[in-house]
């Protein structure tokens, strides 16, 4: 969970912010009563209209310390006209990211003699701080000249599903990453964001997985899979 909350946020198919799957049990989420299906009118007093769920995470990483978030929510009864039904504002209390493990480790593996050196980089859990890790793992690594990757997804169970879907754009960008088809059968495409591009797209990428790389892994495998890469 990204936001530290215990709740994923998604586009809808009129791509408003909503509450995407039920809160993890306990969690500050799942305490304050949202539910599935959810409008996320706003998030500490800005608006989420026009915006996507990276959007949202990133305004929230721009003070990481916070200790609390507000979610403006509107929820839609079944008699309630589109647009209609109760708003309210929860505030609720983030989880103490000072106890979440860096899962990232890398090196620089390899240096071939035709000029290819290997950066290896081991992703243990998609956690609130594996896109920063990631990030820093990778600018790294092309510092010290790394023009070929390896990522190790191995028994990797999964964790954040933004953060799947983000991490992809540091490997391409703008295109779609995976796609998520809600009860009514409406297929909604999640797309790897602009401007996060880290290494270059011809660069030769190997991903390692196994039987216990699942959840978050299996979206990351899938969208670097299905985009060339």
């Amino acid at each position: 969970d990204l936001i530290g909350v215990g709740v994923t946020l998604m586009p809808n198919a009129q791509k408003d912010i909503i509450v995407g799957a039920p809160p993890i049990e306990g969690s500050p989420a799942d305490k304050a009563g949202l539910k599935t299906g959810d409008f996320v009118t706003a998030v500490n007093g800005r608006e989420t209209k026009g915006r996507t769920a990276f959007d949202i995470i990133d305004q929230i990483s721009e003070v990481p310390d916070a200790r609390t978030v507000t979610f403006s929510i509107r929820r839609q009864g079944e008699n309630d006209l589109t647009g209609e039904g109760s708003s309210f504002d929860v505030t609720m209390e983030r989880q103490n990211f000072m106890q979440v493990k860096d899962p990232v480790q890398y090196k620089l593996s390899e240096q071939r003699k035709d000029g290819t050196n290997v950066g290896y980089i081991r992703v243990s859990e998609f956690n609130s701080l594996v896109n920063t890790k990631l990030q820093d793992a990778l600018d790294d690594l092309k510092r010290q000249g790394a023009n070929a990757y390896v990522l190790d997804l191995r028994s990797n169970t999964g964790g954040a599903f933004q953060a799947a879907v983000e991490i992809s754009g540091f490997f391409f960008e703008d295109r779609v990453a995976t796609y998520v088809v809600d009860s009514n059968q409406v297929e909604l495409p999640f797309r790897a964001p602009k401007g996060k591009l880290s290494v270059d797209p011809k660069a030769p990428l190997v991903v390692w997985l196994d039987g216990m790389s699942a959840s978050a892994s299996e979206v990351l495998a899938g969208s670097l899979h299905d985009n060339c890469r």
